[in-house]
């Protein structure tokens, strides 16, 4: 096993504790959806689309934070874009990933 740098640890701890409030943020907003009377379908679009928004935000703020600002894919509108497609993209074809 590896040694992590304090730096790293603390990295990883966040990405956990971003993780558990983006699962709660998405399901809290499906289940909102679906108690306003939404279609269920409609619902899951409309807590995933949003929610994949809040993940970029919480990911890039919360846990990257500390991040050289290129690793972190911009602050910005491109970088969210960036981030969308690579999230929209099938598993091993998103950006920066390699398949071999």
């Amino acid at each position: 096993m590896s040694d992590l740098s304090l730096s790293s640890a603390r990295r990883l701890w966040r990405y956990y504790q971003a993780g558990i409030v983006n699962t709660l943020f998405g399901y809290g907003l499906f289940a909102l959806f679906v108690k306003l009377g939404l279609n269920m379908y409609l619902a899951q679009i409309c807590a995933h689309v949003l929610g994949a928004a809040f993940n970029y935000y919480s990911y890039s703020r919360h846990v990257f934070h500390d991040a050289p600002y290129n690793l972190v894919a911009g602050h910005d509108f491109k970088g969210a874009i960036r981030f969308r497609r690579g999230h929209c993209s099938s598993p091993g074809h998103a950006e920066g990933w390699s398949t071999s």
